[in-house]
């Protein structure tokens, strides 16, 4: 139990630094963090080991500049018109991690210059590998001293380290892959995004992706009653502390 109890703090951690400090503050600019929490969040980002935030930024920029079209990274479209046959399977296989294994795709580094002059994400950037490592050994280090054995270090690294990092990478690939291909529409927008429940819930309300496509710039991403926004209710308890101002509602 105590490892499963810290397999989900370390993910909710990891999983908040990439939707509230990768996705929202800093690739769309919804909402102004103080500089140390802007830190902070950056630091949780990385710890998912998902790449470095300017790294990540870029990719997600050029998913937005031309979604579901011919110069999106991660569309699962090509892919689903290449074939009549398994075309919605060989449309998520592209979507969720075949597009990485691709010699085509590329990173454009001037979809985040702004962040590569930016102090904090310098940082993070720079010390990206230590991030990742220190992210793996912090939680099993943490349960020593109520159970200083070797093989309780390596359970703890196994579930707040292999499993939390594998779990978050599936999860965020969900948004890809299943939220361009499966869910319901409230705003009929230029691509083929979609709001889906059960990516939303692993992804702290990342899934409501139609909604986000609709308004990227906003950070609410839940916008009716039933759709849950988890990283939105962080926002404004940051708000509420003085640690993040001009929100994009």
């Amino acid at each position: 139990m105590p490892d499963v109890m810290a397999f989900i703090a370390t993910y909710a951690v990891a999983m908040l630094g990439i939707t509230l400090g990768y996705h929202r503050t800093l690739a769309h600019k919804a909402l102004i963090l103080s500089p140390k929490a802007r830190l902070a969040f950056a630091i949780f980002g990385a710890t998912a080991a998902q790449g470095p935030p300017s790294f990540w930024v870029a990719h997600h920029r050029a998913h937005h500049a031309d979604p579901d079209g011919r110069r999106d990274p991660h569309s699962p479209r090509p892919a689903e018109a290449s074939t009549r046959t398994y075309g919605k399977l060989r449309a998520f296989l592209h979507a969720h991690m075949g597009w990485m294994l691709k010699g085509g795709v590329r990173y454009d580094s001037r979809l985040s210059k702004d962040l590569r002059e930016d102090k904090t994400v310098r940082i993070v950037d720079r010390n990206y590998s230590l991030i990742v490592i220190l992210g793996l050994a912090i939680p099993a280090l943490a349960i020593l001293p109520a159970s200083p054995a070797f093989i309780a270090f390596c359970k703890s690294l196994y579930w707040s380290g292999l499993v939390r990092i594998g779990a978050g990478h599936q999860s965020t690939w969900l948004v890809n892959s299943i939220c361009h291909l499966w869910g319901y529409r409230n705003f009929e927008t230029r691509d083929a995004s979609r709001n889906n429940f059960f990516v939303a819930v692993l992804t702290l309300g990342e899934g409501w992706h139609n909604n986000h496509h609709a308004n990227p710039a906003r950070a609410r991403h839940g916008i009716k009653p039933q759709e849950l926004d988890p990283t939105y209710w962080v926002v404004c308890l940051l708000k509420l502390a003085g640690l993040a101002s001009n929100v994009r509602r």
